[in-house]
């Protein structure tokens, strides 16, 4: 899979290219800000809005609800196997929470996409944007929560969870169950928005680790426990657990190769947002996108792996 190996440099570069403008002054702590606020208000739901759109409508009624049902149960099971990894390797409670989100959500867009294809083929990216729509519902809702936990500059309030995102994904349900579609030059708009996700939300990461001492990024040792777990211990987790109700192949495969990728990236915008520990989270979406390089081809060898 070399175009994958491809997508994970491309991922460190933009990180990087982050880390260097914070520490030549061009990115601050308020541009991190500030930019992971223009993330979740527009570009996030832009990229929800455009996958939605762009969805086909070939499958039957009962596989798209398989799918969906899937995906909202992995994310039910997902926080329950994350808080007993978090009590197994005794995370401190005032970081719990962080280490729970970055256990359950991971880059299942930029990263999740081209290991799917390379998988399964291009008929299954359908299967997969179900999972992302599925994902943005509940990492702007649950994930919400767990990162403004400890946060300094405002606490969580339940209205937080009706955000930008969120109103872009039920705008999703309703375009797709009636079948709308925009019109062509705005869909091409939308399209161009969603695309800059990826690249500023890797240069916010890179930024917001240019505002820690570098010797401190890798000395982290709960993390080093946390990437294994998230990205070997889960999926084999995820695999064996589904498999006893869902039978389809690509769909358990999915499932698997989902639960495997590295910590979303969103994390990071989210917490910046709250005033929490940003620097954390940018730590674990760099740490394990760096592993995931040595990690994706073990994950996507077992997804397909017959039980």
């Amino acid at each position: 899979m070399p175009h994958i190996v491809d997508q994970m440099i491309v991922l460190t570069l933009l990180t990087l290219l982050g880390f260097v403008c914070f520490k030549t002054g061009i990115m601050n702590e308020m541009a991190n800000k500030y930019f992971s606020k223009l993330i979740i208000s527009i570009m996030c739901p832009a990229i929800i809005i455009d996958s939605v759109v762009n969805m086909h409508h070939e499958e039957s009624q009962s596989t798209v609800l398989l799918v969906f049902a899937a995906a909202i149960i992995l994310y039910l099971i997902l926080p329950i196997l994350s808080k007993i990894c978090c009590k197994i390797f005794g995370v401190e409670t005032s970081q719990a929470k962080l280490y729970e989100a970055m256990l359950v959500f991971s880059n299942v867009g930029f990263m999740g996409i081209p290991v799917v294809q390379a998988v399964y083929g291009n008929s299954a990216i359908f299967y997969l944007s179900i999972f992302i729509f599925v994902y943005n519902m509940f990492v702007f809702t649950y994930g919400t929560y767990l990162v403004s936990q400890g946060a300094t500059e405002r606490k969580f309030l339940i209205k937080d969870t009706f955000n930008a995102a969120v109103i872009g994904s039920l705008l999703g349900i309703v375009l797709y169950f009636l079948h709308i579609k925009p019109p062509a030059t705005v869909c091409t708009a939308i399209g161009m928005i969603g695309q800059t996700t990826t690249p500023l939300a890797m240069i916010v990461i890179g930024s917001t680790l240019g505002s820690t001492p570098i010797k401190t990024i890798f000395n982290v040792r709960k993390l080093y426990f946390m990437s294994i777990v998230k990205l070997l211990l889960l999926p084999i987790a995820v695999r064996f657990i589904f498999a006893l109700f869902i039978h389809d192949p690509v769909i358990l495969g999915v499932c698997v190769i989902v639960a495997g990728m590295p910590v979303a990236s969103n994390l990071v915008m989210l917490c910046n947002q709250y005033g929490g520990d940003s620097a954390l989270l940018a730590k674990g979406s760099f740490m394990t996108t760096v592993l995931s390089v040595f990690t994706i081809p073990l994950v996507a060898w077992f997804a397909i792996m017959p039980m």
